[in-house]
């Protein structure tokens, strides 16, 4: 089966994850958790029998302390699959593990919509009672702000063509605009008019003939 026990095929070969990282994720204990994760940062993504990780296990035993650790250092592997495309959020829906399907709705939310190698989601393979109400209020929820934001996008994006109707152009380089309004400064304190007079004069004496002057008829 999805669970834990299930066949006696199944329970033969969960006695074959005599595993350290597995061990400790079934006891929930975080710190030898950590203290393994230190000397092998890899075990995360260490698969086992029918591709299990121990996300999948701490998943289906109920560890949500596990899982919100997991999270703290690879929130991706709350999203990884089995070999029958089995993610953590199947296995703790099927076996009605209440707390850890919460974390993985708060971590993995997309989990909700990952089908299994038969096509079934967390949703359809969650027993009755509060796992199955769960997903059920998740995926009401969700649909209420798809309908929300499809509702307000046109009025949105009449919103945002007004703000860009009132932005005045940029035609040139930012600088440029910085440049703008020195010069307008300098206006207002009379500086450029004083430095264009200045200008003016010294372009008339450079016309005029120097001191010593050129003889009339000179050519």
């Amino acid at each position: 089966g999805y669970g834990v026990g299930g066949s006696k095929e199944n329970r033969a070969r969960l006695k074959r994850l005599q595993d350290p990282v597995l061990t400790a994720a079934a006891q929930g204990d975080t710190a030898l958790l950590a203290e393994l994760f230190r000397e092998d940062p890899d075990l995360l993504h260490k698969k086992h029998e029918w591709g299990w990780n121990v996300s999948h296990f701490a998943a289906a035993t109920g560890m949500d302390e596990v899982l919100i650790w997991i999270s703290m250092h690879d929130p991706s592997i709350l999203g990884s699959r089995t070999d029958n495309e089995m993610l953590p959020m199947h296995y703790s829906a099927a076996n009605g593990q209440y707390q850890a399907l919460r974390v993985l709705c708060r971590k993995t939310p997309d989990s909700m919509d990952g089908l299994s190698a038969c096509g079934r989601r967390p949703l359809d393979m969650s027993r009755g009672g509060q796992c199955r109400l769960l997903l059920k209020d998740m995926e009401a929820r969700r649909e209420r702000e798809i309908a929300f934001r499809r509702m307000h996008a046109p009025r949105r994006k009449k919103e945002e063509e007004k703000e860009k109707e009132k932005k005045p152009e940029v035609t040139g380089p930012q600088e440029h605009h910085h440049t703008d309004c020195f010069t307008q400064l300098l206006s207002c304190l009379g500086i450029i008019d004083r430095q264009r007079r200045m200008a003016h004069l010294q372009a008339a004496r450079e016309r005029m003939p120097s001191a010593r002057g050129a003889l009339p008829g000179d050519s």
